[in-house]
């Protein structure tokens, strides 16, 4: 059978076969019409990769808003909240940081732009790795362990 549909919706398959490895559309199509929207379970799936479920459970550690373009996550550390959105209707997915202390409702502003590109395991694995240098602190001792 053969069906037509529109460049979003194909831009969109494109998108969950590249992110869950699909070999054919064929497969995104059958995932979707079996589990629900595959650009939100997908996020989910990733960024429990990246919570801590040692001191309390992933609801914890993020914060979802979802409408219907968009899922986005609110990821907070001890200094950091980091905005993760991904477009459902295309190939997105994106990070941006903003300091605890100089959030807009607190008076300021600050921040930045990490990795952003197509919706797939490569781009998340580049917000993965801009994350953890963001967290990252230099070492005051200077000497190389023995």
């Amino acid at each position: 059978m053969t069906m037509r549909v529109t460049e979003e919706t194909k831009s969109l398959l494109i998108a969950i076969k590249e992110s869950y490895g699909f070999q054919s559309l064929d497969e995104a199509i059958q995932y979707t019409a079996e589990y629900g929207h595959p650009i939100r379970n997908k996020l989910y799936q990733w960024i429990r990769e990246i919570t801590s479920t040692i001191n309390g459970k992933n609801q914890d550690y993020v914060t979802y808003k979802e409408d219907e373009t968009t899922v986005k996550a609110y990821l907070y550390t001890h200094t950091n909240r980091y905005y993760i959105v991904a477009m459902k209707k295309k190939s997105y997915l994106g990070c941006q940081w903003s300091p605890l202390n100089n959030l807009p409702d607190k008076g300021g502003h600050g921040g930045g732009d990490l990795a952003d590109g197509a919706f797939c395991p490569e781009t998340w694995e580049r917000i993965k790795r801009d994350i953890i240098a963001k967290e990252l602190q230099p070492t005051q001792n200077t000497e190389t362990p023995n």
